[in-house]
Formats: C-alpha cells, structure tokens, sequence
C-alpha cells in the first residue's frame, strides 16, 4: 500500500522561494518503465462557492472521483489531486468536507495518486489579494470575518506549480498527501491591511464575528 502520511511543505512567499520539504520516509517506488512510457495527470479543478449545478459535491467530490476513474481506464501512470489545506471529510464546513471527501474518493480508486493541498495561494488573477483588492474598490468600509482573526499561511501559485511538476517526475511523492504552504503566517487583518498600503488607500475595518464558525482554526482561503 502506498504511504497516505501528510508531509508539509514551505515555500517561500517571494517569487523565487525555494522549496523546503520537511520529511524524508520511503514510500514504495513503481517501475522505471512504467514511469516512463505512461502518461500523467494533474486535476486541480476547484469552486469556492456554490452556484447552480456546481456545487462543492459535484466539483470536489464527484469531479474528483470521474477523474481518478478515467485515470486507471486510460492507463495513466501518475495522478496529482490539487485539493485544499486542512482537508477532513469529516469538517463542520460543506467546502473543507466536500474536499476530504473527494480525497478519499480519489484514494480509493487510485490508491498512488499524490494529493497536494495548497494553502490560499497568490499570484496574478488570484481569490486572495485579488478579492481583497475588488472589495477596497467598491467598499467605503470593509468587514473582516471572524474579527479579522482567521489565519492564513500564503503561498505564490508557481511555487505550487514547480511543486507539482516535480512530483510528477519524482516516484517517492506516490500516494503521498503534501500540504503546501508559505513560510510565514498572517491574520486576514493584516493582509487587508497590506492591500490598502499597496493600494494607497484608506479604509474602515469592521469586525463581523461568527455566531458559529466552520473551523475552530479557519485558514482556507480560495486559492
């Protein structure tokens, strides 16, 4: 059976960070050959709200498990599941859920696909800044979730793509479950705050608390 531990990753949140893995425990290898000859791929599909037919159980739980299934029908040697961080099929969240369920799915059916859980990523076109920076714009006051509280541990989008890339070409990364993540830690607080100083602009920050949060420790952002 392959080796399901989940291994956090660190890159740094520059352009140009480097990526650090923290582990160094064996899974079993599959063939050169086989490696060679077949054919891999990456499912990084994903919806952050529901809308119409698209909902989390179809994208993340459905979609996930169509594509593992075409993936041993065609032969496919390497599968790569872009899932999210903190995934748990058991989460008090549909969306942190709908993505645990989804991996289990996708295990199930391909017992070596390599699982890869980026925290909120960043990068040109991005959910992050690039949300942040839409509602400064349209927003005389700003509210924060959860008392701007929430924790986010960004990370920049090619850094997750040399990422994957690289497991696809290296045979310890099979079935294994990699959470991906910048090296430093930031409150959602400061993020907006680093937004309007990139932004020039002055806003009012409001505090929304939540009556009854998804997570006890909420750090998923759209990515």
């Amino acid at each position: 059976m392959p080796d399901t531990t989940i291994k956090k990753v660190e890159a740094d949140t520059s352009p140009r960070g480097e990526m650090g893995q923290k582990s160094t425990s064996q899974p079993p290898q599959p063939a050169p050959a086989q490696q060679e000859t077949l054919p891999s791929a990456v499912r990084p599909v994903s919806a952050y709200v529901e809308k119409g037919g698209a909902t989390f159980e179809a994208v993340h739980v459905q979609g996930a498990d169509t594509v593992a299934r075409e993936a041993v029908a065609a032969g496919v040697a390497r599968l790569v599941l872009v899932s999210g961080i903190g995934a748990d099929p058991d989460s008090r969240s549909p969306y942190i859920r709908a993505r645990g369920r989804g991996e289990k799915m996708v295990r199930q059916t391909f017992p070596g696909a390599t699982i890869v859980r980026p925290g909120a990523m960043f990068g040109p076109g991005d959910a992050l800044f690039g949300t942040l920076a839409e509602l400064a714009r349209l927003l005389p006051v700003l509210p924060l979730i959860g008392g701007g509280r929430t924790r986010l541990q960004p990370v920049f989008v090619e850094d997750v793509a040399e990422a994957i890339a690289s497991t696809l070409t290296d045979p310890v990364t099979v079935g294994r479950t990699y959470e991906l993540a910048g090296r430093e830690v930031y409150t959602l607080r400061e993020l907006v705050r680093v937004t309007l100083r990139l932004m020039c602009k002055r806003r009012q920050l409001i505090p929304v608390l939540l009556a009854a949060p998804a997570e006890p420790t909420a750090h998923h952002w759209p990515g």
